[in-house]
């Protein structure tokens, strides 16, 4: 999931960035500094940390989250390619996850 749609998840359910803060472990500075986009670019397991404490972890795989982070860029040629392209690419990287999780 990307910060925005976190931002909305919360908004919805009425979760404060303490409640999170509590549930994750994270520093309530890092998740202001995430949520304030003042850290541009958190680091992925940070942002899987915040997906668990809130119950979002299991409805999408890891790839995907990051593929629309690069899709919310709005990057012309990612935006170009098919969804079998794009699925290829999920494919890859979860690959590449998994061979550095059993390392």
């Amino acid at each position: 999931m990307t910060v925005e749609e976190i931002k909305r998840y919360m908004k919805q359910k009425k979760i404060t960035y303490q409640d999170l803060s509590s549930s994750s472990g994270i520093p309530l500075t890092t998740l202001k500094y995430i949520f304030s986009g003042r850290t541009e670019s958190p680091r992925i397991d940070t942002m899987q940390a915040i997906e668990h404490a809130l119950g979002l972890d299991e409805k999408k795989p890891l790839a995907d989250t990051i593929i629309e982070q690069v899709d919310e860029l709005n990057l012309q040629d990612y935006n170009n390619l098919s969804e079998d392209e794009k699925r290829k690419i999920a494919e890859i990287f979860n690959a590449t996850v998994s061979a550095f999780k059993k390392k």
